[in-house]
């Protein structure tokens, strides 16, 4: 594993989820939608254009996915770190 993944993996587990901001740079995590069950997690995205997504897997590997398939970078109520805003009253 690189030292950019090692730091990546490190911001996350001190903010429990979703992106930290840590010197201009935000780290966010791409996901895929799998029905039925909970979103996989790919990796940190490393660039976001408008048709795809460069990230950087679990193994530390710069892999890119196409927009076209169910994938995410904020989470949503299928995946394990989502977190429902409670509404006031």
């Amino acid at each position: 594993m690189n030292r950019e993944a090692l730091r990546a993996r490190q911001l996350l587990a001190q903010c429990g989820r979703g992106p930290v901001w840590r010197g201009g740079y935000s780290v966010k995590t791409v996901r895929e939608l799998s029905v039925g069950r909970p979103c996989i997690t790919l990796g940190f995205v490393l660039r976001e254009t408008a048709s795809r997504i460069s990230y950087r897997d679990h193994h530390g590997t710069s892999k890119f996915i196409s927009k076209r398939w169910a994938v995410h970078t904020e989470p949503c109520p299928s995946c394990p770190d989502y977190v429902e805003d409670e509404m006031p009253g």
